[in-house]
């Protein structure tokens, strides 16, 4: 952080977050559905088909590297301006890959064909955006918060996937106040 003035301040931070695979991600088998019967390479039989969530030993941690910016100041005692630049970079992201029927016997005492899904590090992306946040102390006992964030998510192309990571675009107005003492309200 850098303060040129009392009323102004710039700051910048670089910061890695790692999220460790759990034992469930590693080495488990999940029942998650059966498919009804489909032909199988052998005619005229035809059986229905569990789909099997399997952990893997393969799979790895993700990480995030995050660069951030941003500039306050305070226009007089009782109010504020922040904003906010932000770029994230992720790399060996979780995704469930469904694999080829496995004719071999399965997990879970399964015996017969079953459709394998594993856990791969195969996603990556990256998010950036820019958040704004100001406060305004009205009275002693009133005060007034109103933020703004714009948010650009991208995940690599090469995998159909749904993303409901957030909004694009998030507003929010924020009322606290003190009537009395000890008492606080929020709206």
């Amino acid at each position: 952080m850098w303060a040129p003035h009392h009323q102004h301040r710039l700051w910048a931070g670089v910061s890695r977050a790692v999220r460790t695979p759990s034992r469930v991600e590693q080495d488990f088998s999940l029942l998650n559905s059966v498919i009804p019967s489909q032909p199988v390479p052998f005619p005229p039989f035809s059986i229905p088909l569990p789909v099997i969530t399997q952990g893997s030993l393969d799979y790895r941690s993700e990480e995030v590297i995050s660069y951030e910016a941003g500039y306050r100041t305070t226009f007089s005692k009782s109010a504020s301006l922040d904003v906010t630049g932000f770029y994230n970079d992720y790399r060996d992201l979780r995704y469930a890959v469904p694999g080829a029927i496995n004719f071999i016997s399965g997990p879970i005492n399964l015996k017969g064909p079953y459709v394998p899904i594993v856990f791969t590090n195969a996603l990556k992306g990256k998010t950036y955006g820019v958040e704004v946040a100001t406060m305004w102390q009205m009275l002693d006992w009133w005060r007034w918060d109103f933020n703004y964030s714009w948010l650009h998510t991208q995940i690599n192309d090469g995998y159909p996937i749904q993303t409901s990571i957030s909004p694009q675009q998030r507003f929010s107005l924020r009322g606290l106040l003190t009537p009395w003492r000890d008492i606080d309200m929020d709206f």
